[in-house]
């Protein structure tokens, strides 16, 4: 419950505005597939057989599926829909868990060892893959930072002009931030530290920022 709380809290309304239409949709596979599996393994009538010991393997590849395709989020929500289905049914007496002649609280204690082994195996998994991720990322912005100091130092060394340097830098910097508008202001050197603006423009789109670039 606790990982389930904290995955989610970090959740925005853009997670799920950028998600795209297979991304839904596999998302919507996945746990009707997983809950269809859990039904029907947890499902079955208790029965003094070793046959029913295995069936609760079967959820572990949709805990898996989740962990690596969604991360701790998909995880915690695949943990939770599996583990509600689980304990509800063998407190009921079905499943492979609902062992005859032991109470009800041994039986979901069985579930539960089976449960806490699976889940916390998902969500390690989820982590990991997680960090790895938000390294790869963060390697990738140093690296796409560094790229960008470059150009920018050759531009400079190449243009016969302080504006002419100024203006490539600029045109670099939005480029590298997707900035659609930028514009250079060149500190007078007083102590107060006043910017006046120069004629100095990036414009994405010069047309549709002409109004605003003459009363700026």
């Amino acid at each position: 419950r606790d990982e389930l709380i904290l995955s989610w809290s970090a959740v925005r309304a853009t997670t799920f505005k950028a998600a795209s239409v297979y991304r839904i949709a596999e998302v919507i596979l996945l746990f009707a597939a997983m809950l269809l599996v859990a039904v029907f393994v947890f499902g079955v009538e208790s029965r003094s057989t070793s046959m029913l010991v295995p069936l609760p393997y079967l959820t572990f590849p949709f805990l898996l599926w989740a962990a690596m395709r969604f991360g701790p989020l998909g995880a915690s929500a695949a943990s939770l829909g599996l583990a509600l289905v689980a304990v509800w049914t063998t407190a009921q007496g079905f499943g492979p868990f609902a062992m005859a002649g032991a109470s009800v609280g041994e039986q979901v204690l069985s579930a539960q060892a089976f449960l806490g082994v699976s889940i916390l195996t998902a969500l390690i998994l989820a982590a990991t893959l997680s960090e790895h991720q938000h390294t790869a990322e963060a390697l990738q912005q140093q690296s796409t930072f560094v790229h960008l100091l470059q150009k920018v130092a050759i531009a400079a060394n190449e243009a016969l002009t302080s504006e002419d340097a100024m203006r490539t830098c600029l045109d670099q910097v939005c480029a590298h931030t997707g900035w659609p508008v930028g514009h250079v202001y060149v500190a007078t050197g007083d102590a107060a530290g006043t910017l006046i603006p120069t004629t100095i423009w990036s414009l994405k789109d010069a047309e549709r920022f002409e109004t605003f670039r003459q009363i700026t």
